[in-house]
């Protein structure tokens, strides 16, 4: 029970009383500490007050969370604003195409440049970021949707094979004897290790945000979203990077004959820097 509902219980209990006392006079205060103390011994369990179901159902449902009336409020100038950007929001997401932060920053400031001081504005990443996380995705009750997790699983005995791995890293870079001479092992810089990763050639995403409980989100795409070519990625020992190398998938063209320089050769395209026949360089 609350401030309030003694209030009311007085109000309602107690009319003579109540009667004829404003909300500035010194009896409203004397009303207003004796509330206090009965709510003090109502929340220690030493007073009780009869209410009524239906006063019981009206306290409950007041404060019943309402999703779309959290976060503090705004003016009215930004309230229009926010209720553009979620229009925006929610024909994108019927569009099916993915809904980030950073998209949702932009489209704000496209709508009014001066948001939260604008651009360049001391603190301006901060406002914003509270404004999105406390204000707008609460009043809107907005969620973010993400892929749970994707991986290989690991063989039975990776504990084993992560062992011999290290002793024979630990062997190759030790200083050998052959013959009279002796041999300096692999450096850091020397010892590589490398990796394919396929890369999508149209990237869907991991995830975007939409209206809760609104069902399955997905996007529309060029029609390339299943298509990938391979990135090796190659790292030293020592943390030097390598450039990456890119492969693509392609059709070999034909070995150029001596002295024969056809177009349809690999000798001609790449002398002169022309496509293969899947319009690859």
């Amino acid at each position: 029970m609350s401030t309030a509902d003694l209030v009311r219980h007085i109000r309602n209990h107690g009319a003579k009383e109540w009667n004829g006392v404003r909300t500035g006079d010194k009896e409203c205060s004397r009303i207003k500490t004796a509330v206090l103390c009965a709510h003090r011994l109502h929340a220690a369990g030493k007073l009780e007050l009869p209410e009524s179901a239906r006063d019981q159902a009206k306290y409950l449902k007041s404060k019943t969370a309402v999703p779309k009336t959290r976060g503090p409020q705004l003016a009215k100038d930004r309230a229009a604003v926010e209720k553009r950007l979620m229009a925006w929001v929610t024909k994108t997401c019927k569009r099916k195409k993915r809904v980030t932060r950073t998209m949702i920053f932009r489209e704000v400031l496209k709508m009014d440049p001066k948001w939260y001081g604008g651009k360049g504005s001391k603190g301006f990443f901060k406002k914003m970021k509270q404004w999105f996380y406390f204000g707008f995705k609460k009043r809107h009750d907005l969620s973010i949707c993400r892929i749970s997790g994707a991986g290989q699983k690991l063989p039975l005995n990776w504990e084993a094979k992560m062992v011999d791995l290290r002793a024979r890293v630990r062997r190759t870079q030790m200083p050998r004897t052959i013959g009279m001479e002796v041999h300096a092992g692999v450096t850091d810089d020397d010892f590589l290790n490398t990796d394919h990763v396929p890369t999508w050639m149209e990237p869907v995403g991991d995830y975007s945000w939409g209206v809760r409980n609104s069902g399955r989100r997905t996007i529309s795409t060029g029609g390339k979203e299943k298509n990938r070519f391979t990135t090796q990625l190659t790292i030293s020992k020592s943390g030097k990077k390598l450039k990456p190398y890119i492969i693509f998938k392609a059709k070999p063209a034909k070995i150029c004959r001596s002295g024969d320089y056809g177009k349809k050769t690999v000798d001609y395209e790449i002398k002169h820097r022309k496509p293969d026949a899947n319009g690859v360089m």
